[in-house]
Parts: structure tokens; sequence; C-alpha cells
């Protein structure tokens, strides 16, 4: 979940939850309310279609620390995964950015299979929009029924924390079963704290991003309750484990900030 917005720090966040205008923490069932970058969303109702595609790639680089580093990051572990003749392939790869940088970097690639999975039509029309001429198939459709070719290279980037918890392991075993021996699994997620005091630490600091970054604390707010029910994240250890239940022989954090993880997990 997003986390939630507390006046447990003087200064800049208490001052800034003043600031927050009355009925601001009241958002009703089907309200709808602004997250910032012109994209409104209702308690328990976030969406990535409507109006989200146009302002998604703005607003997902002020929400996720080191956004722009995990990208840099996937690029560089693709180095060890691509191969002439083999399938690459993004799931959510919303407005297709990250496989875009993936196969430009790989160009050179005799007869690579690049394909952009997200379940939401408006985000494949704009990935098509902006990456369709690099050769990349970009398809709307649900991850768990797609039926995936062999492949050398999963990305998903804070894709799998929105799927529902019953069927993550399937999904995960899913993927291991369709990568060819030695090809890897990508994979960055928002994490809970492994206890309280750690899920309290972690979230008063993600508020303290998200405030310099220049949201409103309302839209903090209307975030955190637009995403109840929708976003689904499991501890680090938990993520690490289900990788390992799926059967993969080594797997290990690349990158962490606050609650913010990649993995990379090899078959």
């Amino acid at each position: 979940m997003e986390a939630q917005v507390h006046d447990t720090k003087p200064g800049k966040r208490a001052a800034a939850a003043a600031s927050v205008p009355s009925g601001a923490h009241d958002t009703e069932p089907g309200q709808i309310a602004s997250v910032g970058n012109n994209i409104s969303a209702a308690n328990a109702g976030w969406t990535f279609g409507g109006q989200t595609p146009n302002h998604f790639a703005d607003h997902v680089r002020r929400s996720i620390p080191m956004y722009a580093e995990g990208h840099k990051l996937a690029c560089e572990l693709s180095d060890y995964f691509v191969q002439d003749g083999t399938a690459c392939y993004e799931l959510g790869s919303s407005v297709g950015e990250l496989i875009g940088k993936v196969a430009t970097r790989h160009a050179a690639h005799q007869n690579v299979r690049w394909v952009g999975i997200d379940s939401v039509e408006a985000m494949t029309l704009k990935a098509r929009e902006e990456h369709g001429h690099l050769g990349i198939e970009f398809v709307t459709s649900d991850i768990l029924r797609f039926a995936f070719e062999r492949a050398n290279l999963f990305l998903s980037y804070y894709t799998i924390q929105f799927t529902p918890l019953a069927v993550r392991a399937q999904l995960i075993r899913k993927l291991y079963d369709s990568l060819l021996p030695g090809g890897g699994l990508i994979m960055f997620e928002k994490v809970r704290g492994s206890d309280p005091v750690a899920q309290d630490l972690l979230s008063s600091l993600y508020i303290d991003f998200k405030i310099e970054q220049g949201f409103h604390p309302a839209e903090i707010i209307a975030k955190s309750k637009s995403l109840k029910g929708i976003l689904n994240p499991q501890t680090s250890e938990e993520n690490v484990q289900s990788l390992r239940d799926a059967g993969f022989s080594s797997v290990f954090t690349v990158m962490r900030y606050l609650s913010f993880v990649g993995y990379l997990a090899i078959k």
C-alpha cells in the first residue's frame, strides 16, 4: 500500500499536514480526488486507464525513488541474458519505456522477440505510439493467461505487487517454467516492512520523499486510499521465498531504497 500520512515529525511534514483540506481524510468510495500530475482516482479505485497513460511517466518518476536508476540497472543486467533468437517479455509494460530502453540497448542482436504486455488497452496504445517503431510487440492481455514462448528474460518493474496474493505463486511458477535454463527474471517491487517498527519508519520516510517531490499531502492521502485492495505488497523476505519456491536457483537483491527493492532471479 502507499504510505499513510502521519503527523509524527515536527517541521516540514507537520506543516504540510496542516495544509490538508478539511475532509481530505474522509474520501467516500467512488469520490474522485487528485493524486498529482493531473491524475485523479477514487477511494479503492486506482486505475491505469483513462487519462493515466498520458501522465504516467512523470507521475511514476515522482512517486518511486530511484526510478531512473532502476531502469539503468535493469538495462545493464539484461546484458547477461539477451541472446540472438530468444524472447524477452516485460510484464505490465505500461507506456513501454523500460522494454524500449532494453530493446534499443540490444539492437545489434538478431531475431529477438520483444513483447510488452499490459492489461490496460490505453497503456498498450500509448506504448505503441511511443515505442512501436523499435519492433516491440505491445499486447493487451492478462499475464496469468498469456501463452509465453520460451524466453531468456522477463522484466517486471513494480508489476507483480498488483496481482492478487492468491495467484502470485502460480504466476511466478509460470515465469520460471517459461524461462530457458540460465534465463533471468528482473523484478522490482514495493515491499512491506518486516515488522511494525520497520513499516512505520519506512512509511514515514516515504512520505518525506513524496512531499519533497512536490506532492500535496491531500494527494498523498488520496493515492494511498485509491490503492486499497489493489496494491498487495509482501515483505522482501516473502518475495525472495516466493522466487525460491518457484524453483529459481539463484535469487538476490540488486537494489534497495526504503520500500523499493530490485531482485534478480536466475533459473
